[in-house]
């Protein structure tokens, strides 16, 4: 880190900040200690990175309040994966994430007080 420190290239931000025109960093806290997800939005379009905010959509989906061993505070945790999974799917956010199934992009869609994951298609 020292190096990219050095070399100014190393930039460090706070959420809510604009990194770039339409890219905004979102806390989301609760995995490990600075967890951020990052919104890409264009016109009226708004592309969510989630990172590792759920790890296991077929559970996660239907329980978002269930955390892993993973996650440093489960509680923080599960409280932002509901707010993730409310806001994807009232708003229509195309969403992307590390344990999502294939092809890791997609749209989160309420059925009742479960949520579902409608991966993008070929």
């Amino acid at each position: 880190m020292d190096a990219y420190a050095k070399a100014n290239r190393l930039k460090t931000f706070q959420a809510g900040s604009s990194l770039l025109e339409g890219i905004t960093a979102l806390a989301s806290p609760g995995h490990t200690l600075g967890h951020t997800h990052y919104r890409l939005s264009s016109g009226t379009e708004t592309l969510l990175f989630i990172g590792d905010g759920i790890h296991s959509a077929p559970i996660q989906l239907r329980e978002p309040c269930l955390s892993t061993y993973f996650d440093r505070d489960t509680m923080a945790a599960a409280i932002q994966r509901k707010k993730l999974l409310e806001q994807a799917a009232t708003h229509h956010y195309l969403i992307a994430g590390a344990h999502l199934d294939f092809p890791g992009m997609g749209y989160i869609r309420k059925k009742g007080k479960l949520y579902e994951w409608v991966p993008l298609k070929k």
